[in-house]
């Protein structure tokens, strides 16, 4: 995190010093119009639109994966419960094992025919 701020920063910098040098007046040309602005304040208003772009793609994505996380998380409780669910049983099943008598334990009598 305060990586990402120190960067931000010294991009926030790096773009009012460019602003401040570029100074001059230009003439944009819009489709019925023409317009003289300062250089400056089309640089601060692409990177102003810029940032809100990024804004809203971070904003997205980080709904995304909220909602992933929710349903990993609904995932990842019903596949514990299917567990226990499982386990309970192979206890049963060996309870009952230990408890049934063998019948396919092999026989010590031999017969002679």
């Amino acid at each position: 995190m305060q990586k990402s701020v120190i960067l931000i920063m010294i991009l926030v910098l790096i773009v009012t010093i460019f602003t401040v040098v570029n100074a001059a007046p230009v003439t944009l040309n819009l489709v019925f119009t023409k317009v003289n602005v300062s250089l400056a304040l089309i640089i601060l208003i692409s990177s102003l639109f810029g940032a809100l772009i990024l804004f809203l793609i971070g904003l997205f994505d980080s709904r995304k994966k909220a909602v992933r996380a929710k349903k990993l998380q609904s995932e990842n409780f019903n596949l514990k419960q299917k567990i226990a669910v499982l386990e309970k049983e192979f206890e049963f099943m060996k309870q009952t094992k230990e408890e049934a008598p063998t019948t396919d334990a092999p026989s010590t009598h031999h017969e002679v025919l």
